[in-house]
């Protein structure tokens, strides 16, 4: 009768780290839909709960790498994001791989930049992936992002006008 046992404590192990994963996968997922949603929706203090206290991203208006604590990130986002009258940042086909207290979770990036009034024309989209890095602690936040572009269209000075009449270094 003892084996029984042990194959009953095992599987319970074996659910609970299943359902653990699953736990853990929703979670991530919450949090890089919630970084998309967030900025579209200009709810800065949801966005700064994405984030751990120092972040490294890979900006497209740059092309560099920047380390931002959270409160810069929401200063630089804040204010870029006040020269689109709106956007709308869709991430989906989540791929997700968990490594004890770390992930990484791979997206589709589809964004929107709309200024209404431009004579150029209204819409900058980007297309491609991002690439989020995650740690738990004790939640899971994000600790460095990239976007990976695959193509761009529309009308490319909405993008640059909002990104470059923001200094990184201002908001520090």
């Amino acid at each position: 009768m003892p084996e029984p046992v042990m194959f009953q404590e095992d599987m319970i192990r074996s659910i609970e780290d299943m359902i653990r994963s699953i736990y853990d996968r929703q979670c991530i997922i919450d949090i890089v839909t919630r970084y998309a949603t967030s900025l579209d929706r200009r709810q800065w203090e949801d966005l700064a709960d994405c984030f751990t206290d120092e972040v490294s991203l890979y900006l497209v208006s740059t092309g560099e790498w920047t380390t931002f604590t959270r409160q810069d990130i929401i200063a630089y986002a804040s204010k870029t994001f006040s020269n689109y009258d709106a956007t709308q940042h869709i991430s989906a086909n989540h791929q997700v791989t968990i490594s004890g207290d770390e992930a990484v979770c791979i997206s589709t990036l589809n964004a929107t930049h709309y200024c209404a009034d431009d004579p150029d024309g209204s819409t900058q989209q980007q297309f491609g992936y991002y690439r989020y890095e995650l740690i738990r602690n004790p939640d899971w936040k994000i600790v460095r992002m990239r976007q990976e572009l695959g193509w761009e269209q529309g009308n490319q000075n909405i993008f640059d006008r909002a990104h470059h009449s923001v200094s990184i270094s201002s908001v520090s």
